[in-house]
């Protein structure tokens, strides 16, 4: 039988093509749930668009974004579609979901129903164009687990902001002093959410400190374009009298690039949005990535 030297044609699929898309409003869309919307928006728009790419998000992140929305959505039958994803999310009921909000309206972080937060804080404050935000929480993960946070490849845990770091993999385990990672700088991917800049390069400057109670990374970001400056340090801190519970300090000081235009001032909204989600992130889905992305999966299925 004779061959045919006609090759099969390979299934396309949109999917590849629609993701970014997909990512980049939803990135958006997470940033202006930090905000102050419209009292006559139901947030019907980002309900969509949050239930249908849920599956792009780490399950700490899009805890918060249901729980930043959640002041937006009557409590009737029209706020089924949202009922739905607040129980696959938080394993609340939207009338308890609401009273927990309401006893708590200055949250850092919504309650997550597979982890218990003991502590948080934020702080968020500009001085003369340079703003600095501090996020600060308490967790019952183990100290030897959670310092791997410092790590800066570990900080891609975090979509949509950190797309790429392509530092050395680390067992940090292993180190007891303090060293400089890279003389010459680690690269990076770095998207902030304003809706038309892709993700850009970056590098990083970085100095490690372990010792038997405190793990630290103090970083300089440089070549970044949407920065004159950005400077901070994640440190994981073991909790004195408290086994098994480990406190997560993330802190950074940015001046942006351009002064705003009137009326567009987003730095400060995109700033707390970009390190409570990071934190969120490092803090409770890097233990158990597997297991955050399984139920990642389960979610977008139902």
């Amino acid at each position: 039988m004779k061959k045919s030297g006609h090759k099969p044609r390979r299934r396309r699929t949109a999917a590849p093509m629609r993701r970014p898309a997909a990512l980049n409003k939803l990135h958006v869309a997470l940033r202006q749930s930090f905000q102050q919307l419209p009292h006559d928006d139901s947030g019907q728009g980002f309900l969509r668009l949050l239930d249908s790419n849920r599956s792009l998000l780490p399950a700490p992140l899009l805890g918060i974004a249901v729980w930043n929305l959640l002041p937006m959505v009557p409590a009737d039958k029209s706020s089924a579609r949202f009922g739905e994803l607040l129980r696959s999310t938080l394993n609340l009921e939207l009338d308890e979901a609401k009273r927990f909000y309401a006893e708590l309206p200055d949250a850092v972080f919504p309650p997550y129903p597979e982890q218990e937060i003991l502590e948080s804080s934020r702080l968020l404050e500009e001085n003369g164009g340079v703003i600095r935000g501090r996020v600060e929480v308490c967790v019952t993960n183990d100290f030897q687990q959670l310092k791997q946070a410092v790590i800066p490849r570990a900080w891609s845990v975090c979509r949509p902001f950190w797309s790429r770091i392509l530092g050395p993999a680390i067992d940090i385990n292993k180190y007891k002093r303090s060293w400089t990672l890279s003389r010459e700088g680690i690269k990076g991917s770095l998207h902030l959410p304003d809706g038309v800049t892709p993700p850009h390069s970056l590098l990083l400057d970085v100095h490690i400190a372990v010792t038997p109670f405190e793990a630290r990374t103090d970083y300089i970001i440089r070549k970044f374009p949407r920065f004159e400056s950005c400077r901070g340090y994640v440190c994981v801190q073991k909790e004195p009298g408290r086994p098994g519970t480990s406190r997560l300090i993330n802190e950074r000081v940015v001046r942006f690039a351009a002064a705003p235009a009137a009326g567009t001032d987003l730095r400060l909204v995109t700033l707390d949005y970009w390190l409570r989600a990071e934190t969120a992130c490092l803090a409770l889905a890097l233990i158990h990535p597997r297991k955050a992305a399984l139920r990642g999966r389960k979610q977008a299925a139902q």
